[in-house]
């Protein structure tokens, strides 16, 4: 198990590892599209195994929800799908300890979020839609002339 100190110094010398890996910026979206799969596929894992306790009003439905969700979390670290959420805090860590530059670590973050629909793209079902839908046992929810949720 490493110190604190060593796991700080292992994310600095991490950040440069992953700012390198955005100089190729087609694996790097694939990579992005990949964890936006792994997430949407365990959100639609967890409205289905979840679902049913929310409906009967379960107290244990956040603990299944938590559990069930975790692994997409999981898949993306194993698998190697890219999250901007674990991107913001090697590069912070990385940009603060200085082995990579604060423009650095914005640029490749831009490059994520010029992106937000990588994560998307890999998702076959988003979980706005699925609530929307009813899929949680509430009412359904009506969209206006707009797209947008009424």
């Amino acid at each position: 198990m490493l110190s604190l100190t060593q796991n700080i110094d292992y994310h600095a010398g991490y950040a440069v590892t992953r700012t390198g890996e955005a100089r190729r910026p087609l694996p790097f979206l694939v990579s992005s599209m990949l964890g936006g799969a792994f997430i949407g596929l365990a959100d639609v894992f967890m409205f289905t195994a979840a679902g049913p306790f929310r409906q009967a009003g379960d107290p244990w439905f956040p603990l299944v929800s938590g559990a069930v969700f975790g692994m997409g979390l999981i898949l993306c670290v194993f698998a190697g799908g890219e999250l901007a959420t674990s991107a913001m805090m090697v590069f912070t860590v990385g940009a603060v300890r200085r082995t990579i530059s604060w423009a650095r670590a914005g640029g490749v973050l831009m490059l994520i979020g010029r992106c937000p629909d990588a994560h998307a793209a890999g998702q076959p079902a988003g979980g706005r839609r699925a609530v929307a839908a009813g899929a949680l046992g509430g009412r359904r929810r009506a969209r206006d002339g707009c797209g947008r949720l009424r």
